[in-house]
């Protein structure tokens, strides 16, 4: 959804697509969950595919984006949208606040921090002592979980074994349900 920036300078464009495949889908029985296991194993770069391992950071409903990219201001000096997660965007010369601590910059198309640890929610900071600015679109540094989605959960991010295997669980009585425009904070292990 935006360039996403490389170590030495090079970029993932924005609209590049990337591949992923359904692993298997439990449906909710009884006491039992319902279960969506998902991995996202490839991007495809000019006319081939460069396969990659993701785990899942934050994924945000389709009602979350659009509040998420609604300007609510169209002063400089004010927030003009709040990311995934809380932080506050100042367009047109401002920061990525969180607080009254700076987090990070926009940039055409989203923003760039680099990633916070979110203890209460499960989330680590740096991946094997990354600690560089990451393409964050429009969630928040410390962006972790579901949001706009209060029945599901981010069982296993797929950090570990099976590594690149994202399970998604639903309450034991609901259905499990990610619509059309859900967006995912995806991270390349």
């Amino acid at each position: 959804m935006q360039n996403v920036l490389l170590p030495g300078g090079s970029e993932i464009w924005q609209g590049t697509q990337v591949v992923g495949r359904l692993v298997k889908l439990v449906p909710e029985s009884g006491n039992a969950a319902a279960e969506m296991i998902l991995a996202f194993d490839s991007i495809r770069l000019e006319n081939h595919k460069t396969p990659l391992h993701t785990s899942l950071r934050a994924l945000a409903s389709n009602l979350e984006v659009a509040d998420a990219e609604t300007p609510k201001y169209f002063d400089d000096t004010a927030p003009s949208s709040y990311g995934i997660g809380g932080e506050v965007v100042y367009r047109g010369g401002g920061h990525v606040m969180n607080g009254l601590m700076i987090v990070g910059e926009p940039v055409h198309g989203g923003v760039l921090s680099r990633t916070r640890p979110n203890l209460d929610k499960g989330c680590r900071g740096t991946v094997a002592g990354k600690d560089q600015p990451q393409s964050l679109w429009i969630f928040s540094s410390d962006a972790c979980g579901a949001y706009g989605y209060p029945h599901l959960a981010i069982a296993h991010a797929g950090r570990n074994d099976p590594q690149g295997e994202i399970v998604l669980t639903s309450a034991s009585d609901r259905s499990l349900k990610v619509r059309r425009g859900t967006a995912m904070l995806l991270r390349v292990l």
